[in-house]
């Protein structure tokens, strides 16, 4: 495994989560300098590193480490695109945000009901799939 593939790929999901190198190293516990390393290739992580990334940024080690372009095994999952990237960025909130965030989630669905039914009533047609 080429280390430039995963320190590539640690660098564009750190940035895709937006998250600085030091923001990132707080949340996999380790120093920002270990990130930059890693990140340039300079040195390789461990196993235990590899799957808590992963964890973060909601990708699979697989894709990291280069043995698949297929970012997440579940795509079958039927969420889109949009929403993915939501929850990736929403799994690198801090642990107290958990709360704000299902509320959060409940109003949109909420909404989203509630638009639809009003669609129904009103034969207009709903929003379209994307």
């Amino acid at each position: 495994m080429a280390a430039s593939i995963l320190g590539e790929r640690l660098r564009w999901e750190r940035e895709r989560a937006e998250l600085t190198q030091i923001q990132a190293a707080e949340r996999l516990g380790t120093k920002n300098y270990v990130i930059a390393n890693y990140e340039s290739g300079r040195t390789e992580p461990q196993a235990d590193f590899i799957r808590r990334a992963a964890d973060l940024y909601g990708c699979s080690t697989d894709y990291l480490l280069g043995k698949t372009n297929c970012r997440n095994e579940h795509i079958s999952d039927g969420i889109g695109p949009g929403i993915a990237t939501r929850i990736t960025r929403i799994t690198g909130l801090a642990p107290d945000a958990e709360e704000d965030v299902l509320q959060a989630l409940k109003w949109a669905e909420y909404e989203v009901r509630r638009k639809i039914a009003l669609n129904k009533r009103t034969d207009k047609p709903g929003p379209t799939p994307q």
